[in-house]
C-alpha cells in the first residue's frame, strides 16, 4: 500500500518537543528506509495523476518563525532535500536578519542564541505575551532560492468573533484578536476569519459598556466580586451587532488572500499557490474564493494520508518523535 504522507511541523528548537537532534534523526530514517521525500512540485504533480510515487513525505513547516532558519534550514543543506515553507506574510520582519545559523553554534553564547529561537516572555500594557523571533524577508528569500519552497498560510492570521452569542468581556486578562479591545468591551466565540464571516459587536454598546469602566476604576473594576454582573445589567435586550454579508465576508476574504498570495510572490519571485489553512479552519466558501485568486493546492490539519484528487483538502500528520514518524510507515 502506497502511503504518501505530509509531514507537518511547527517549530522546530532545542527548547521544543521536537528538538533538531530529532528532526535530524527523522531525516535520516526516512532516507535510509527509501522514504522518498519529494517537493511540493513533486506532490502537484502526483495529486495531477502525472507522477507515480509509493511511499512518499513531504516536509512541511507551518510556522514562519526563526527557527527554520536556525534549526531547520541547515539540515535541509545537509541531506539535500526539498520542504516547504507556510508564512503568514504579515509575521515577516521587515529588517532584522541574525546572520548566523546552527553552524555557527560554537563561535556564539547558547544564551543568545536561545533568543532568537525560544519563545521570549514580554509584558505589555500589564499583560504576559510570549511571542517567537521572526524570520525576516531576506532570510525568507535565501531559503526559497534553494531547499524551502516558500507557500501562503495566509496574511494577518488572527482569529475574529464568529458567534452573536455572548460568552463575556475583555478584561486584562484577555487576548482578543481583530477585534475591539477596549476593557469591557463585549466578547463572543472566536474562529478563524477566513473560514467564517465574522460578527461585529455594536459600537454604541461597547462605548457604554468602556465607559462605565472608566468611570468606575478602570482596572481596579475587575476586583469586584460581582463586576460581570454589573456589566451585564447594561446590557440592552436587543441583538450585540451584526454578522458580515456574504459579500462584505467574501470581498474581506479574497482581499487578504490576494494581499497574501502577492506579497509573497512579490519578494520570493516564485509562484505561491499552496495555502495551508490558518487554525485548520476552511469552509467549501473559502476554497472556492482562494481558488479564484490562484490557489490551487489546499493543506489542512486533518490527519491521514495522501491520496490523488484531495488537492481541496490535503491532510497532513504529526511525527514529535522518531517513533511517531515511523509508525506512519512501518
Amino acid at each position: 500500500m502506497s502511503r504518501i504522507a505530509v509531514i507537518r511541523y511547527k517549530n522546530i528548537s532545542p527548547d521544543e518537543t521536537v528538538t533538531e537532534t530529532t528532526f535530524d534523526e527523522q531525516i535520516n530514517w526516512l532516507l535510509n528506509n527509501k522514504i522518498k521525500i519529494i517537493s511540493l512540485c513533486d506532490l502537484d504533480n502526483y495529486l495531477k495523476g502525472k507522477l507515480q510515487l509509493k511511499n512518499a513525505a513531504l516536509i512541511a513547516m507551518t510556522d514562519a518563525h526563526l527557527d527554520s532558519w536556525v534549526w531547520v534550514y541547515p539540515i535541509l543543506k545537509k541531506y539535500q532535500i526539498p520542504a516547504v515553507l507556510f508564512v503568514d506574510s504579515w509575521e515577516i520582519e521587515e529588517d532584522e536578519f541574525t546572520g548566523f545559523s546552527s553552524s555557527d553554534i560554537p563561535r556564539i553564547e547558547y544564551n543568545r542564541l536561545r533568543r532568537f529561537t525560544a519563545p521570549i516572555k514580554s509584558s505589555y500594557k500589564n499583560k504576559a505575551h510570549l511571542r517567537r523571533a521572526r524570520l525576516s524577508w531576506l532570510e525568507i528569500k535565501t531559503m526559497s532560492n534553494e531547499y524551502f519552497l516558500c507557500q501562503s498560510a495566509g496574511k494577518f492570521n488572527k482569529k475574529g468573533f464568529i458567534d452573536d452569542k455572548i460568552d463575556g468581556f475583555i478584561t486584562t486578562k484577555s487576548y482578543p484578536s481583530d477585534v475591539d479591545d477596549r476593557l469591557g468591551a463585549m466578547h463572543f466565540r472566536e474562529g478563524s476569519l477566513l473560514a467564517n464571516k465574522a460578527f461585529i459587536p455594536d459600537k454604541k454598546i461597547n462605548d457604554l459598556l468602556c465607559r462605565h469602566i472608566i468611570d468606575n476604576g478602570y482596572i481596579n473594576f475587575f476586583d469586584r466580586p460581582d463586576w460581570q454582573k454589573e456589566l451585564s445589567s447594561l446590557l440592552p435586550d436587543t441583538s450585540y451587532g451584526r454578522f458580515e454579508t456574504d459579500d462584505e465576508y467574501k470581498l474581506r476574504v479574497k482581499n487578504r488572500l490576494i494581499a497574501a498570495k502577492g506579497e509573497l510572490q512579490t519578494e520570493i519571485k516564485k509562484e505561491v499557490y499552496a495555502l495551508f489553512w490558518p487554525f485548520g479552519e476552511y469552509s467549501t466558501a473559502s476554497i472556492q474564493i482562494a481558488k479564484s485568486v490562484g490557489f490551487r493546492l489546499f493543506f489542512t490539519k486533518r490527519p491521514g494520508f495522501v491520496k490523488i484528487g484531495c488537492q481541496n483538502e490535503i491532510p497532513s500528520l504529526k511525527a514529535r518523535t522518531l517513533k511517531e514518524l515511523k509508525s506512519i510507515y512501518v
